[in-house]
């Protein structure tokens, strides 16, 4: 491979460009926590997990999930071809779990410092993702959240996903089966994360330390042809 094709590549890849099937933006959640019934006033920002399901009797407790992602990366207008939220399950019961879930869009976004059950925002009735997350305890579960995706993008708040996962069932029927999810406040830290599909060529929009290094690779390029240009005066002359 010749060092322009090295370079370009490199540029590629910090741009989170491929050549052929399209792009995978891979992003963090910027707020990941939990909300419980039993303990309505509690804000359990910081926690290592975030519970999702119903605990058992006598009390049966109901706890939620509230994840945020920030869009703002992906231009306006870019086609959503898919989205994956992916969860890291580091605790739960049964295992596996077995336990049918809901997400849904918040209406409006939280605040994960202060959230609790009391205060928790409403969610939109739709559109809504399910899934049945039957993975083994310490494994990875995949929810399709393209729709939501899509609806968040085409709404007034484009930049901001906020989601809820719930327990689909949260009767007393449930109980005893609940999932943990790891957070951002894990040691390590493992956050939720979203996986978009973009279509090829797609470019989110870059921090300023990527900015400066594709620059770099592009500086690089501009060098390399210039030296090639002169090598090739030299012959002709």
């Amino acid at each position: 491979m010749s060092r322009r094709l090295a370079a370009a590549g490199a540029v590629a890849a910090l741009l989170g460009i491929a050549t052929a099937a399209g792009a995978a933006v891979t992003l963090e959640a910027t707020a990941d926590t939990f909300v419980d019934s039993e303990m309505a006033t509690v804000n359990f920002a910081g926690f290592s997990i975030a519970e999702v399901g119903v605990g058992g009797a006598p009390k049966y407790p109901i706890d939620r999930a509230l994840l945020a992602f920030d869009l703002g990366a992906i231009p306006a207008g870019t086609e959503i071809r898919g989205a994956r939220l992916r969860i890291l399950l580091s605790g739960g019961a049964p295992d596996p779990p077995d336990l049918p879930v809901t997400v849904a869009l918040v209406d409006g976004g939280f605040d994960e410092a202060t959230v609790t059950w009391n205060t928790q925002p409403a969610v939109l009735p739709s559109p809504i993702a399910t899934a049945v997350v039957s993975e083994t305890i310490g494994s990875v579960a995949t929810i399709d959240v393209s729709e939501l995706v899509r609806a968040q993008r085409a709404g007034p708040m484009p930049a901001v996903l906020s989601l809820r996962i719930a327990a689909s069932d949260e009767s007393t029927m449930a109980g005893g089966r609940l999932i943990e999810i790891a957070t951002s406040d894990a040691q390590p830290p493992r956050p939720p994360l979203l996986v978009i599909d973009l279509p090829e060529r797609a470019v989110p929009a870059l921090s300023g330390g990527a900015r400066m290094l594709v620059l770099a690779a592009l500086s690089t390029l501009g060098v390399l042809a210039l030296r090639r240009r002169e090598r090739e005066r030299r012959r002709s002359g």
